[in-house]
């Protein structure tokens, strides 16, 4: 039990983060949510537990690929099984048209033609921009944007696996996140955001390793421009990027900012210069205007100037995984919290979407900060070799700059 209790504050904040979003999908669907909720939130936290104190056998387990495997393939099958229902709904005008933007749109986009002259079967305009339908635009013209998520999910644990994360992180990650029945929610319907999620988080992995070529980070840097284009809430994306990796790479940072909103700027413009009237991917902005609004509006920028001094006090000594985490997920959960007080129900929060985007790289902040990852022999590596974060008393210090860490080994 000694694991447990140090491993205690990352599980709360484990359960916390998967289960919260799912508030919705359980309400929705669960014949009795009063049970449902509880029983689900029991299993994952003694699954996390099971974890901390893993027997011989299932260590042996967490040690190979196969635990993820298997989540790649029961995602795959369920996709499979339901998308198919889900966007059969299209014809009762019901169901969700986020699917509906990325299939027209990216195929619109790589015909060479407008997408936002195009509206979703709701005749509401596209909210992503044009370079996150640049990116889904080859599975788009195969009839398999659905399955995006799969291939963002083996994208992000292949960067783990580049990096020399070991299986039991890449397992514990891909174990966690599928916990969530609100990812598998969004799965079904054709979602985009669990993909951006996914995406972020292998983009943000392959930054942290030690050797970068040059044309490697630029490759990156235009990722993440494009990640930053898929709402236009996104596009401080690269510099919050940049501010993370600062500490560290100062270099690596300034390029990943500045190629990054260049990339994202000159996507939106060009789309932007072809519209005669309202830029479709603003509206959005409006979204977010109408959830903010007098004492919401307060309370939402006290809640991000904390955070924001936070980030700043500690730009130093917190790794980059945490400072993404924290300044993507704070603004999202301010949304999210603000979208539920109006909606006044847990089965009509559409805001528990917005969660789920930040969801991996919030994981992540949480598996490589807390006492969890001690316990599960589990590390990041986002420092070069001679500076990269162990499990040393040391490097554990909060009071030592990543920088002079590197210094001091």
């Amino acid at each position: 039990m000694g694991n447990t209790l140090l491993a205690l504050p990352a599980l709360v904040w484990l359960v916390a983060l998967t289960q919260i979003p799912a508030l919705r999908a359980l309400t929705r669907y669960a014949p009795l949510p009063e049970i449902a909720i509880p029983t689900l939130v029991l299993c994952v936290a003694a699954v996390l537990v099971l974890l901390c104190n893993p027997p011989r056998w299932l260590k042996n387990i967490m040690n190979t690929p196969w635990p993820s495997v298997l989540v790649l393939m029961l995602l795959s099958i369920g996709i499979a099984l339901v998308y198919p229902h889900a966007d059969g709904l299209k014809t009762q005008l019901g169901g969700s048209d986020a699917d509906d933007a990325i299939q027209l749109g990216a195929s619109a986009l790589w015909y060479l033609t407008n997408p936002y002259a195009l509206t979703t079967y709701f005749g509401n305009p596209f909210s992503p921009g044009p370079g996150w339908l640049a990116l889904n635009g080859p599975l788009a013209l195969l009839g398999l944007q659905p399955l995006g998520v799969v291939c963002a999910l083996i994208f992000a644990l292949w960067a783990m696996h580049k990096v020399k994360l070991n299986w039991p992180t890449m397992n514990m990650f891909t174990l966690v996140w599928a916990s969530s029945l609100g990812v598998w929610e969004l799965c079904a319907v054709g979602n985009d955001l669990p993909a951006f999620g996914l995406l972020l988080l292998g983009t943000m992995v392959l930054l942290t390793q030690p050797r970068l070529s040059s044309w490697g980070m630029i490759a990156l840097a235009i990722l993440v421009g494009c990640l930053a284009t898929t709402r236009v809430s996104f596009f401080y994306l690269p510099l919050l990027v940049g501010f993370a990796l600062f500490a560290v790479w100062p270099t690596r940072a300034l390029w990943v900012a500045g190629v990054g909103i260049l990339t994202a700027a000159l996507w939106h413009y060009t789309f932007w210069a072809m519209q005669t009237g309202f830029y479709p991917p603003l509206h959005v902005v409006a979204r977010g205007e109408s959830l903010m609004g007098g004492s919401t509006l307060v309370g939402a920028l006290g809640v991000l100037s904390i955070v924001g001094a936070a980030m700043l006090y500690h730009w130093r000594w917190w790794n980059p995984s945490v400072q993404v985490a924290l300044g993507l997920g704070a603004p999202l959960g301010v949304l999210a919290t603000a979208e539920l007080v109006q909606a006044g129900s847990f089965a009509k929060w559409e805001g528990a979407t917005f969660l789920l985007a930040a969801l991996p790289i919030m994981i992540m902040a949480v598996l490589t900060t807390w006492p969890l990852t001690r316990a599960l022999a589990i590390r990041e590596n986002p420092l070069p070799k001679k500076s990269s974060i162990s499990v040393t008393k040391n490097q554990t210090s909060p009071k030592k700059p990543l920088a002079k860490r590197a210094r001091s080994r």
